[in-house]
């Protein structure tokens, strides 16, 4: 094999081995945020949002949502599609990605795709106007 051919060869590969590391990559992605143990103060400017039913906060990579008088909901806040962050519509009841519109119920699960894999969830303690979320 001439010079020549064997560089146009090995360009080729190498342009062929990034092309599919890219594919694999805007695949389902692992967007969970690891090891997530903080607590937020209700009362602080930017978690007022959680004081009203159907309320929410993105926070430290996690969607964080007021879905009754004494429950909070507590998940990863990156679709798992490609790892747009999140927002929450309270009418629908449903945590959607704006970018290719999957939605997730608040237990995680996809119930519109392109995302395939739920999101993590996350443990939610209340100790009066402090909530902590954790792992």
């Amino acid at each position: 094999m001439e010079r020549k051919e064997f560089l146009k060869l090995a360009t080729l590969t190498i342009a062929c081995a990034t092309f599919g590391i890219g594919l694999k990559s805007c695949s389902e992605n692992s967007t969970s945020p690891v090891n997530v143990d903080f607590t937020i103060d209700l009362t602080q400017p930017e978690f007022a949002q959680l004081n009203e039913i159907g309320g929410y906060v993105v926070y430290n990579s996690v969607i964080i949502i007021r879905k009754d008088a004494n429950t909070f909901v507590a998940l990863s806040s990156k679709c798992t599609h490609e790892g747009f962050t999140l927002d929450y519509d309270a009418s629908k009841n449903k945590i959607i990605c704006n970018k290719h519109n999957s939605e997730f119920n608040l237990d995680g699960s996809v119930t519109n795709g392109p995302a395939k894999k739920s999101l993590q969830k996350f443990n939610v303690k209340q100790n009066g106007n402090l909530l902590r979320i954790y792992s």
